[in-house]
């Protein structure tokens, strides 16, 4: 059931908050949600994805990377949850986080002097 929350959880939510949803609104829900896992998983950098237009939405190459690794990019459709909750994986990531642990090594090292 959780794992399902993704594909139903906005209708079943729209369904709490207003009472009421079209059993076609749910068919064209579930049926986006599917074309998005498809985009998310097959591997291939289709020109209509939506990472294309949308510079927030992670797209096959950054959901790949999760799968390469196990570890990272969880986010299948909002690539800044990865960013907030530090969980992106990927050359860029890497030496973001190792910027960062320079500079935080630098001001430890400041303060001890």
């Amino acid at each position: 059931m959780v794992l399902g929350l993704g594909t139903v959880g906005s209708p079943i939510l729209w369904v709490m908050l207003t009472g009421n949803l079209h059993i076609l609104t749910m068919y064209i829900w579930i049926v986006c949600r599917l074309f998005q896992a498809i985009d998310a998983h097959s591997g291939y950098e289709f020109p209509w994805s939506l990472h294309h237009f949308l510079p927030f939405w992670a797209g096959a190459e950054h959901h790949d990377t999760h799968h390469e690794k196990f570890i990272g990019n969880y986010a299948s459709s909002f690539r800044w949850w990865d960013y907030v909750l530090d969980t992106e994986s990927g050359p860029e990531a890497a030496k973001r986080r190792r910027e960062r642990k320079m500079e935080k090594e630098a001001k430890m090292a400041k303060k001890a002097l």
